[in-house]
């Protein structure tokens, strides 16, 4: 079960019904971005995410808190896959040049992987394309 503690996310404790785990040790929370279900993990051929749905302030939260944790694990290069993204605000496009700036930062690559043509129309024309390396697939090879 999961413990709302705020809007923010929730806090979870495996195999605790109330979410805070027993009194006496205090074992550590693990917090989960409210839109985990629409972020999902990738180790193949890249590690990196799978985003999904509409790329709005909630998923850019949870995106940004993601990639932190993605460009503490030093990998050389990292992926976020964006083919099941069916719609984007100010916000998330924001969200997603954080996550390039922060794998920069790192010396990391970040690779746009399957973008919808008319998100791909929208880095163009903001000159984003620039920016980030996008590709339509990866080739594991």
């Amino acid at each position: 079960m999961q413990f709302v503690g705020s809007s923010a996310g929730v806090l979870q404790h495996p195999g605790s019904k109330t979410g805070l785990g027993p009194r006496k040790g205090w074992p550590s929370l693990r917090f989960m971005p409210p839109q985990a279900s629409r972020l999902a993990r990738l180790e193949w051929p890249l590690p990196g995410l799978r985003l999904s749905g509409p790329l709005d302030r909630k998923l850019a939260e949870a995106l940004k808190a993601a990639a932190r944790e993605l460009t503490a694990q030093r990998v050389s290069q990292w992926q976020l896959d964006l083919a099941a993204v069916t719609r984007w605000d100010a916000e998330g496009v924001a969200a997603l040049v954080h996550a390039l700036d922060l794998a920069e930062l790192n010396g990391q690559g970040l690779v746009l992987v399957s973008p919808p043509p008319a998100l791909r129309r929208v880095f163009e024309q903001a000159q984003l394309h620039r920016l980030f390396a996008i590709v339509e697939n990866i080739d594991p090879a």
